[in-house]
């Protein structure tokens, strides 16, 4: 699953940015099935490996969740950053719930938060 990420967004003009915490939330929806998450990658705005968030598979029980952030202070990964978050569950009925929530403020100390859904890639 594509997931996209904005490390930082652009505010008043092209040359002034905003940095922004994402958080990835990967949320199993399942009452009884249990979910694989087998990798979760961030990349940044080129298309490079920036961050392997799993050593190894982890399991999501039952409408368990998990959260991976990238910092605000990480500044590598662009406006075009994202996460592939690869996924497998025993029953085809699972479709769990990905989604990035950024959150920042500007310069003139207003908030900006806003939510980005996983879509599924081949």
């Amino acid at each position: 699953m594509y997931v996209p990420i904005y490390s930082e967004i652009y505010v008043i003009n092209a040359k002034t940015k905003c940095l922004l915490t994402s958080t990835l939330s990967v949320r199993n929806t399942s009452r009884q099935d249990t979910l694989y998450v087998l990798h979760v990658d961030y990349f940044d705005s080129k298309g490079q490996i920036r961050k392997s968030y799993l050593e190894k598979p982890i399991q999501l029980y039952p409408l368990e969740s998990i959260e991976f952030v990238v910092e605000y202070t990480e500044k590598e990964g662009g406006a075009g950053a994202n996460f592939i978050v690869t996924w497998g569950a025993s029953s085809s009925n699972l479709h769990p719930i990905i989604q990035a929530i950024m959150i920042g403020s500007t310069a003139a100390q207003q908030g900006i938060s806003f939510v980005t859904d996983g879509v599924d890639i081949d």
